[in-house]
């Protein structure tokens, strides 16, 4: 099984749910009073202040934790970039994600789902620096003196009715690959790794209501993890996980 570094689940309504704005106070006192009951005790104990009109931004750091609301998105992470050796267990990961989900739509009450997605992101050790190896392993141009900030990115999309694919309004699934050299991560860069992540998406149409969201979302899990074996399957072939080294 790869090694998971961080692990995201996210929610996109098909319309903008401006309520945010005015029940975020309620929406926080919510996740605050979860704790210990829906939620573990260490969940979100530091909450983003201040925070944008509209943004619910909490996190912690002892799980890596991190959740943010806003009118168009849901999105619920883990991240164990910072701790040594970490690695996501997947499954609990994801018991932990539903039932903060429940917990917000108790108060949001999100309804017309239109995507689901979840993204894995796992980091190698470079045989040498992290531009460099992916030149030489995934292109055919030459690794010139000092390469620096390679990042390759494209979507596969596929869908099971006929005729061409709606992406504005129809449903399909979509597939974003990412492979780039760590040293431009957003969030946690390091030099001398390379990074390849896996998103995993489902559009619906119609849009998903309330009382089916949690379905979807377990139909979608069992749907990812079976892509992810052979996402990390061609990411094998490619030879990116061959070094042996440390993982960081």
């Amino acid at each position: 099984m790869s090694i998971v570094k961080k692990l995201t689940l996210g929610f996109r309504p098909g319309n903008r749910a401006f309520r945010v704005e005015s029940m975020r106070g309620l929406l926080i006192d919510t996740l605050m009073d979860a704790r210990g009951s829906a939620l573990p005790e260490t969940f979100y104990t530091l909450i983003a202040d201040p925070s944008p009109a509209g943004v619910v931004s909490l996190m912690d750091q002892e799980q890596g934790n991190i959740l943010y609301v806003d009118r168009d998105n849901v999105v619920i992470t883990r991240d164990v970039y910072k701790k040594q050796n970490g690695n996501i267990d997947l499954e609990a990961a994801f018991g932990d994600f539903k039932r903060v989900w429940g917990v917000i739509q108790g108060v949001l009450k999100l309804d017309n789902i239109r995507r689901i997605g979840i993204v894995a992101e796992h980091r190698y050790k470079a045989s040498g620096d992290g531009s460099s190896d992916l030149i030489s392993k995934i292109t055919r141009l030459p690794v010139h003196d000092y390469p620096a900030n390679f990042t390759l990115q494209f979507e596969s999309r596929t869908h099971s009715g006929k005729g061409k694919l709606d992406a504005a309004k129809g449903a399909f699934t979509n597939c974003i690959y990412q492979i780039y050299d760590s040293a431009i991560d957003a969030t946690a860069p390091a030099e001398g790794f390379i990074n390849s992540n896996f998103d995993y998406q489902t559009y619906y149409s119609p849009l998903i209501n309330t009382k089916n969201v949690t379905e979807e979302m377990e139909r979608h899990f069992f749907a990812f993890k079976r892509e992810l074996v052979k996402f990390n399957s061609e990411m094998d072939g490619l030879g990116l996980k061959g070094n042996g080294a440390k993982q960081k």
